[in-house]
């Protein structure tokens, strides 16, 4: 007769192999944390570039985007019926959801637009006072 053994998995085994799925899992979400920061970043200043450009193509037409007191409503009529923008409510969001802030400098005749935002203005000033003395941060807010 010959003796056949049966291989089974210990609980030993099962331990180490949930153990490394955990230890590498934590690893890829700590290394995706800079990449999801860096795309709110992103999206926050190519939108604010974005909607300066098309509310500057749209001051023709809409007088009431040279007030100082230019309103969200205002400016949202006013891409809405630009149609160069599909998602209006999304283009008026920065990255971390907040909408933009909208600063009307100038006179009627020379008029200038400042689209801003507080969060993406709030996270380079916290990378720059992480960052030790000597080195730069990376990229500024303007437009």
């Amino acid at each position: 007769m010959t003796n056949k053994r049966k291989s089974t998995i210990t609980l030993l085994e099962v331990m180490i192999v949930v153990l490394l799925i955990g230890i590498i899992g934590s690893v890829l979400g700590f290394n995706m944390k800079g990449s999801l920061d860096e795309g709110k970043v992103f999206k926050s200043r190519e939108g604010s570039k974005q909607l300066r450009d098309i509310l500057l193509m749209q001051e023709t037409e809409y007088d009431k985007l040279k007030a100082a007191t230019a309103s969200p409503e205002t400016i949202k009529k006013a891409l809405i019926d630009s149609k160069m923008v599909s998602n209006v409510e999304q283009l008026m969001k920065d990255g971390w959801g907040n909408p933009y802030d909208y600063e009307v400098t100038g006179t009627t005749e020379d008029f200038d637009l400042k689209v801003t935002s507080k969060s993406l203005t709030a996270f380079v000033d916290k990378k720059k006072s992480d960052k030790p003395a000597g080195s730069a941060a990376q990229g500024t807010v303007q437009n």
